[in-house]
């Protein structure tokens, strides 16, 4: 399906599928991009109300943390 990818976890063997903002989340997930930074990107990207977005990115960001796919950094 178009704008959906996959990302594979080897160490449980799942397979989760992202849409094309949860795809974008995950792309900024690079531990330098602060949540903010992230609403700002998909704000840019999809045009959305902030609102929705704000609540969008904290959903998927604690979905890939309940998968395991990402954990949280403590800044210094």
């Amino acid at each position: 399906t178009r704008g959906e990818n996959a990302i594979y976890d080897p160490t449980t063997g799942s397979v989760h599928i992202l849409n094309e903002t949860a795809q974008a989340i995950w792309d900024l997930c690079d531990g330098d991009t602060t949540v903010a930074e992230m609403v700002d990107a998909i704000c840019t990207l999809t045009a959305m109300h902030r609102d929705i977005v704000v609540e969008d990115v904290d959903r998927i960001l604690t979905e890939f943390g309940s998968a395991g796919l990402l954990t949280w950094r403590v800044p210094e």
